[in-house]
Parts: structure tokens; sequence; C-alpha cells
């Protein structure tokens, strides 16, 4: 319907077609915030409730994980906790930067607005058409003012509507540029919270590992340690278990540890297998010094002596006859008697044979 050409011959007929026409205009507003409201309510209803049972579902899984339920198939409950978690996350950000939620809202208010609007402006109209029949003459000035006021109440219930409408597309506008910015922002923050790092290893008792060590990151194994450093790369953010297998005179150590690793840092992470080390001093058989055969055979090796110390400490005793001025006879017979014993001893000690 467009806006009536103006005649001045049938101004009574002439404003009902204005009228018609403002009513006509405020009515495609009301359509069209009607149709898109069910639009934005519906999408905002399914995210969010979407979003609520997602969460309650990832916080049911540790209470399922007490209860001695581990595993779904072959998937850890835990892991499928973290993934509820995350959908119910993803469900409310995509809810938020597409603005569902706060458009319904935000139509739902303007169109209460301009229905206000409109019940006022028709109130109006009758009083000023009831104003309008009371004056007698057709073309007197109160005629004339009756009739611009009607025109100004329909001029200005038309722009009420259209101010309505502009205030609502204003704070589209300026909700939509937030939350681009937001969302470049949160990208830019989830980006650089996302970078790998690595994790630097150390074996303590890594060189008593004779057959060899193996370093695993979260049950993969990653790679063979040569000594007793290694280092994982491109480890994503966020708790890893880290572990090393390694043999020793065939057996199988095993040690692990759980290492928290952040965006773009390296972890510093110290372990043991638990070897048994030697003890100070001791030196394994295969590391003994080899026997010279040749000297051995010419006699240049002999049997080890005894430190002196020792040979002293096995020695009997002797007095010293000075201490008490002068000794007994009883005392020079024990002293004669020992001699002899010993004596004896050493001549019935057999030679020592040599080699060659």
């Amino acid at each position: 319907m467009n806006l009536p050409v103006w005649q001045g011959n049938n101004i009574p007929d002439l404003l009902e077609k204005i009228r018609q026409y403002v009513e006509a205009q405020v009515q495609k507003e009301l359509d069209w915030y009607v149709t898109s409201k069910k639009r934005k309510g519906l999408c905002s209803r399914w995210l969010r409730s979407f979003a609520i049972a997602f969460t309650a579902l990832g916080g049911a899984v540790p209470i399922l994980n007490s209860m001695g339920l581990k595993q779904v198939g072959s998937v850890e409950l835990s892991q499928l906790g973290y993934l509820f978690l995350g959908i119910a996350g993803a469900l409310v950000g995509f809810d938020r930067y597409f603005g569902f939620s706060t458009s319904w809202m935000r139509f739902v208010t303007t169109m209460i607005g301009i229905e206000k609007s409109r019940e006022q402006f028709r109130l109006d109209w009758l009083t000023l058409c009831q104003r309008l029949s009371r004056i007698q003459s057709g073309k007197s000035d109160d005629y004339a003012a009756a009739t611009e006021a009607m025109l100004a109440r329909a001029r200005d219930f038309l722009m009420e509507t259209k101010a309505a409408t502009e205030k609502e597309t204003e704070a589209w506008v300026a909700e939509f540029q937030t939350n681009l910015s937001q969302m470049e922002k949160d990208l830019q923050a989830r980006l650089a919270a996302g970078r790998p790092g690595a994790v630097d290893v150390e074996v303590a008792d890594g060189l008593r590992a004779t057959g060899g060590m193996e370093l695993y990151l979260d049950g993969l194994k990653v790679e063979d340690l040569t000594g007793v450093t290694g280092s994982i790369g491109n480890v994503p953010p966020g708790l890893h278990k880290i572990t090393v297998k390694g043999k020793a005179e065939d057996r199988d150590f095993t040690t692990s540890k759980i290492v928290n690793v952040a965006a773009s840092a390296v972890a510093t992470l110290k372990l043991a297998l638990g070897v048994p080390g030697l003890k100070p001093g001791e030196v394994k058989p295969s590391e003994a010094p080899p026997l010279d055969i040749q000297k051995h055979a010419e006699g240049e090796l002999s049997a080890p002596k005894a430190p002196a110390e020792e040979i002293a400490l096995s020695a009997p005793p002797i007095k010293n006859v000075g201490e008490a001025g002068s000794t007994s006879a009883g005392d020079q017979e024990q002293i004669a008697n020992e001699a002899a014993e010993e004596k004896s001893r050493s001549d019935e000690r057999p030679d020592r044979p040599t080699l060659g």
C-alpha cells in the first residue's frame, strides 16, 4: 500500500487512507519480528538445551568413574567426559557468537514496544476523530488544526516504529561487531595456548641399563635412548605421562611420571629406573684386570704378602724385660715354651709350591 496523495475535497476519507497506510507499515515491521523471533528462539532453545545436556553428561562421568565404570567399549570414560564438556562449550560459544539468544530477546522487546505504540496511536486517533466530528465547518481554522493534529499523530506513530526498528538494528550491529572482535581475541588466545611444548628427560641411572632404554609419551613409543638424556618435541599443552623402559642384566625396569607441559615451553623431568648399582670400590668380574700368564710363569708373580700390620698382630706379644726391671724364672720359662711352639708350627707348615 502506497501513501495516498493529498486532495482537499474529501479530507475524512483521505485521513482514513493515511491511517491505513501507517498501520500497514507498522504491521509489516511486526510480521518480520514475529517470524524472526520464532526462528531465533528455536535455535536458542535447541542450542541451550543441548549445552545443558552435554554439561550434565560431562559432570556425571566422574560419578560413574567412582562407581567402577571405567570404559565404554574401547574408550576410556574419563576421555568421554572431556568430550562432552567440550561439545557443551562449543554450543554455548556458537550461540554467543551468532547471537541467537540475544537476538531473540531483542526481537521480543522491540516487538512489544511497537505493539504498545500502535495501541497508543489507535486511541489517540479516535480522540482526534471525535474532535474533528464536533467541528461544524469543514473549512474553519479549527477544522484545519484538527486535521493537522491527526496527520502529525500518524507521522509520529510511524516514526516511533521506525525509531524502534533502527534502535534494534544498531544494537544488533554493535553486538555483532563486539562478538567478532571477541572471537578474534579468543582465537588468538587459543592459538597461543595451543602451541606445542617439549619435554627434556634425564634418566639418572641410564648408563646402568646395558640392554638399552625406550622413551614413551602417553603409552606411545617416541624413541630409543642411547644415553641418560632424551627429548620429546611437539607435545600438546597439558598433563602427560612420560615412561622410560630399560633392561639390565636380563631384567626389565620401568619408571614413569606425570609432567605438566605449558604452551611454547620446555618441561624438565628427571627419572630413575632403579637399576642396582655397584658398591664403592667394587669391580665387576668382567672389568677386573686380566692375569699376565707369562709373568706368572717366570715366577715374577708370587702369592700376595700379608701386610706388616697383620704380621705384627699375628705374632705373639713379647714382653719388655726392662719394664719391671727383671723377670722371674717362671716368666723366662713361659717365654721359652712359646718360642718353641712357634718354631714347631713353622717346621710343620708345608712349603709353598711354585709355578713353572
